[in-house]
């Protein structure tokens, strides 16, 4: 596991998830996508030119997409 998942995982923003592919994925728990929207309300964290696709999934999780 790398090291930064590890280290997410052991402050409870992730969770692993064994869907039955060839590797376990890790999802961001809902403490992680709050702090991945506070992030993102503040363009000097998260640039919006820099972090679009960042931006977009974080919509489109919002609006269920």
């Amino acid at each position: 596991m790398p090291a930064a998942v590890r280290s997410m995982l052991e402050r409870g923003l992730v969770s692993i998830a064994d869907d039955g592919g060839t590797f376990p994925a890790a999802r961001f728990t809902d403490a992680d996508w709050r702090a991945l929207r506070a992030m993102a309300a503040d363009p000097r964290q998260l640039d919006p030119q820099d972090y679009a696709h960042v931006l977009a999934d974080l919509d489109g999780v919002e609006h269920g997409r």
